[in-house]
């Protein structure tokens, strides 16, 4: 796409957005009903570094900075705010009864009920506990750092329901900025900083590992409904087989690989980031067996990306916007995050209304516009699986 399409687009959002609302924390009715504009934002005033969890009601939950989780109406009421005594640094996760599960600095596994009270802490030392993975039985397996450095090196927990310690082991290399997730064998799979683990459910016995010559950047790994493990390395695009085995290598140079989405084809959608903060490659739909697609020039990304059930991804990137982009890789609309704000480092959420969450350094939750009706139907469209975000295959 030439250079001057994406910028011209981003001038006619910048025009929009002056019309529609002029500040973070605003709650706006813009003139027009149209897709790529705010429907309200919502402050909390602390760092949001976390991608949202959505119930089947509704609720959008978020932790910040400030050792808060957060409860959301679908039209931006704060409904309860849970207050923890330590910083929660994972995102969300829903269990199928609607508590939601998030990781703390100490190490802690925290559990709310849906109503915001405490339901449990699990607490077993060590820095840094990840977000969950939750298997279809209910067992939460998460990952601990090292409670010296909280960076490489850990710990493994797999909590049976009603938080009970099933099994615990060592791991190498890892950081509890990588999030587990199941594979479709129902193998825990780990990723780690130079590839992944999978371990046994039912005792924690390691079955394979896998290491590559990069460095991981993804901070999960996309799961189709065959097996098929994909994830991004400064040196590529992985996919590797249910059992361990690398089935394809799709090698690109880059400062980071965002977390991939899947489309209902099997496309493999990946957002990048180099060095440089100018136009470039920086979007690609990879085929199931690692052929280009297309790709798309535009600054490098800021988070992963969502597709919805029309084929259409909404991609986060550098200079605060939001691409639309049809799944035959056409930009269809540009947001512009308004003032000075940057996006969350995690991901976006998208309802099955169509509205498009996404969080902000400035301590802003966001609801976009989009003319979607909801996630795509794949195994994998969004980060960490659907939007409880419980890292399995939908």
């Amino acid at each position: 796409m030439p250079v001057r399409s994406i910028r011209s687009r981003v001038m006619t959002a910048l025009l929009l957005l002056l019309v529609s609302c002029s500040f973070i924390g605003c709650t706006t009715e813009p003139i027009q009903n149209l897709a790529g504009t705010l429907r309200w934002s919502l402050l909390i005033g602390s760092e949001i570094h976390s991608a949202p969890a959505i119930s089947p009601q509704g609720t959008i939950y978020i932790t910040a900075r400030d050792n808060n989780l957060y409860a959301i109406s679908p039209w931006g009421e704060l409904l309860w705010v849970y207050g923890a005594e330590v910083p929660i640094y994972s995102s969300p996760v829903l269990g199928e009864n609607g508590t939601i599960f998030a990781g703390s600095e100490d190490g802690s596994m925290l559990a709310v009920t849906p109503e915001g009270a405490p339901d449990f802490v699990y607490g077993a030392g060590g820095h840094f506990a990840s977000a969950p993975a939750i298997s279809a039985s209910g067992t939460l397996f998460y990952g601990q750092g090292n409670a010296d450095t909280g960076a490489s090196g850990g710990m493994i927990f797999a909590l049976e329901p009603g938080y009970l310690l099933n099994w615990s082991t060592g791991a190498p290399d890892y950081s509890p900025h990588f999030s587990p997730v199941i594979g479709s064998d129902g193998k825990y799979i780990l990723p780690y900083g130079y590839g992944l683990y999978a371990f046994n459910p039912a005792n924690g016995e390691r079955n394979w590992t896998l290491t590559i010559q990069g460095e991981m950047t993804s901070h999960a790994p996309a799961v189709n409904e065959n097996g098929i493990i994909y994830f991004g390395a400064t040196d590529g695009v992985y996919a590797v087989t249910v059992d361990g085995e690398l089935y394809w290598h799709y090698e690109m140079d880059m400062l980071e690989i965002f977390s991939p989405v899947i489309g209902t084809d099997g496309t493999i959608y990946i957002g990048t980031r180099d060095s440089n903060e100018a136009i470039h490659p920086a979007f690609f739909a990879l085929t199931p067996d690692g052929t280009l697609k297309w790709s798309l020039n535009s600054y490098g990304g800021a988070a992963p990306p969502v597709i919805d059930s029309e084929g259409t991804v909404y991609w986060p990137t550098l200079k605060n916007l939001i691409l639309a982009i049809s799944e035959e890789g056409e930009l269809e609309w540009v947001f512009v995050l308004p003032g000075r704000a940057e996006w969350s480092s995690e991901a976006p959420a998208l309802a099955p209304d169509g509205t498009l969450f996404m969080g902000t350094l400035t301590g802003a939750l966001l609801a976009i516009r989009t003319d979607s009706k909801g996630l795509a139907d794949s195994a994998w469209p969004r980060f960490r699986g659907g939007n409880h975000a419980d890292g399995r295959v939908r």
